[in-house]
């Protein structure tokens, strides 16, 4: 598998672009650019800072900067990189187990085992919870993970650097992984979106009404995005690994 040049990191700070310190800076340059046009609406007004360990001469760093800033990015060096893998948010914590519960609530299975902190513990580190419903019109980006505890309503849109998680319904557009992240999720009550996008994939739901009676999960597998069953804490954390 190729190596990538630019990966970016979401943290609750920003974003953290990683380099590859053995690709040639024109390449980098290239492939930075062509990440931020493929979703400029989330990059702007991001803050960012650029991370390639200690092989790398910080001298070219300027010109990396540069380039995020002419994109409308804010560059903020003072981000801390790489995080702290222990801490997690107790907050976020309790409310995706509430979650859960809720989905037991309304009979569908869950698991009672602890929830998974693993993928990195990103999902409960730098998630970003919103408590309310989407109404049309509305959008809302983050460099994170976002949950939403209610509905996201035809007409809204919402857009995450990592996962995206609806305790509710999901009828407006969704884009997990808008950095390019292709391992992101997109988890609803109900899946009946306007459109469903992870990194550079986009889906459309069939004209024919098929609603599900059950949440839903969508992934990408190679080059198509799959929608299969939520079944339980266990068999998601399975899915994705």
């Amino acid at each position: 598998m190729k190596k990538e040049s630019v990966n970016i990191k979401g943290t609750i700070n920003g974003l953290v672009i990683c380099i590859d310190p053995e690709t040639e800076l024109g390449t980098i340059k290239a492939d930075l650019e062509a990440k931020i046009l493929a979703s400029p609406g989330f990059f702007k007004n991001a803050k960012f800072k650029i991370f390639a360990g200690e092989r790398y001469d910080p001298s070219i760093f300027s010109e990396l900067e540069q380039l995020c800033c002419s994109h409308g990015m804010i560059h903020a060096p003072a981000i801390p990189w790489p995080p702290e893998t222990n801490n997690v948010s107790n907050q976020v914590r309790a409310a995706l187990q509430e979650s859960a519960a809720g989905l037991h609530s309304r009979g569908f299975q869950t698991t009672d085992s602890p929830l998974p902190v693993n993928r990195n513990s990103a999902l409960l580190e730098d998630t970003l919870l919103i408590h309310r419903n989407l109404r049309s019109g509305q959008k809302l980006h983050y460099h994170g993970n976002l949950v939403v505890l209610g509905d996201v309503n035809p007409g809204a849109e919402i857009c995450a650097g990592g996962d995206i998680i609806v305790m509710g319904v999901l009828r407006g557009i969704a884009h997990a992984g808008a950095a390019g992240n292709e391992n992101a999720i997109i988890l609803a009550y109900r899946l009946e979106p306007t459109q469903l996008r992870i990194a550079d994939k986009i889906t459309r739901p069939p004209e024919k009404d098929t609603r599900a009676t059950q949440p839903e999960l969508a992934r990408l597998s190679g080059n198509q995005m799959i929608i299969e069953p939520y079944r339980s804490q266990k068999n998601y954390w399975e899915v994705i690994a």
